[in-house]
C-alpha cells in the first residue's frame, strides 16, 4: 500500500520518462530534438530529489558540497524536480517552445508549485 508521504514526495512519472531522464542517449536525446541540457538539469534535480527523499543527503548544501557547484545554482535547479509531467515530457521530446531555454525556466522564480498552472505559464498542454 502506497503511503501519503510516498504519494506526496514522488510525483507521478511515467516509465518511458523515468527512462529517457535516467538515460540521456535515449531515443529522446538521439533523435536531435530535445534540449540535452533540459534533459541534464531534469535529470539532476530529479535525482536530488530522490536523494533527500531518501535520506542520502539531508540537505542541498551537502548536494552542492557533494557535486562542487554552488548552493545556489542546486537551489535553482532542485525547482525543476517538480515540474509537470507534461513539461517533462515535452522537454523529453523536443516539443518545448523555442524560448524555452533551460536557462529561461531556471529562471523563472515565478512558476507555480500547482501543475495546471505551470503548464498555463510556459505555454505547453
Amino acid at each position: 500500500m502506497t503511503s501519503l508521504h510516498s504519494l506526496m514526495l514522488h510525483p507521478p512519472i511515467s516509465s518511458t520518462l523515468a527512462n529517457a531522464l535516467r538515460d540521456r542517449s535515449s531515443l529522446a536525446y538521439q533523435s536531435g530534438h530535445a534540449d540535452p541540457c533540459g534533459l541534464k538539469a531534469l535529470a539532476r534535480a530529479r535525482g536530488w530529489f530522490d536523494d533527500l527523499a531518501s535520506g542520502r543527503v539531508r540537505s542541498l548544501a551537502e548536494i552542492a558540497s557533494r557535486e562542487r557547484i554552488s548552493r545556489r545554482y542546486v537551489e535553482r535547479l532542485s525547482r525543476l524536480a517538480f515540474a509537470a509531467p507534461t513539461i517533462v515530457e515535452a522537454i523529453c521530446q523536443g516539443r518545448q517552445p523555442a524560448e524555452l531555454s533551460t536557462e529561461t525556466l531556471l529562471n523563472r522564480t515565478d512558476l507555480p508549485l500547482e501543475w495546471p498552472a505551470q503548464r498555463e505559464a510556459i505555454g505547453i498542454y
